[in-house]
């Protein structure tokens, strides 16, 4: 009696939850690269254009008042001047809810809630080709994960930009110190 060996048979195993649990880490990681880069960016420009329009609009052309009424020459601005407005106007400001800016050798700090979160943004502020832009912008905190703060922050630049040229202002210099700016 000859004996058959057979060959030696793998047993087959199943892997359709380590198979499904890798496709779903990619799916995710898909969804959390498409935010950033594409939806983020598009989210935090439009909350710029509406904080924008909603100044402008409930203040019946407020930027345009308030460039006209800006002195020749040096303008000097105080923190405390931009907490009162932001108190008066804070319904005019949403998302917005809360916001207190400070002004540091070289920064602006302003500690904002939006959103439901709390935050603080940090930037310096430079004249470059006759345009105040931001420098260095930062978002610390959840709020950061929501939105862009470059991106929230170039329709505010150009809306200010814009009513500058309009208006035939132009500065040279901006120094950010301790509780005050100082616009050439």
């Amino acid at each position: 009696m000859s004996r058959r060996v057979r060959p030696y048979e793998r047993p087959q195993r199943r892997n359709g939850c380590l198979v499904a649990l890798v496709l779903l880490i990619w799916v995710a990681v898909g969804l959390v690269v498409a935010y950033q880069f594409l939806v983020r960016p598009q989210i935090s420009r439009q909350v710029g254009r509406e904080v924008t329009e909603r100044v402008d609009q409930r203040g019946r052309g407020m930027l345009p008042t308030v460039i006209a009424a800006l002195p020749e020459g040096e303008v000097q601005v105080q923190a405390i001047q931009i907490n009162s407005y932001i108190a008066a106007n804070l319904a005019d400001l949403a998302p917005l809810e809360a916001a207190e800016v400070r002004f540091a050798p070289g920064r602006i700090i302003a500690d904002i809630r939006a959103f439901g979160f709390d935050a603080r943004a940090t930037m310096g502020a430079a004249i470059i080709n006759g345009r105040i832009v931001a420098v260095d912008p930062q978002l610390d905190g959840p709020l950061a994960q929501l939105i862009s703060i470059e991106e929230l922050l170039v329709p505010i630049e150009a809306a200010l930009n814009d009513e500058l040229m309009a208006q035939g202002r132009t500065y040279t210099s901006i120094e950010i110190l301790q509780d005050t700016v100082i616009v050439r």
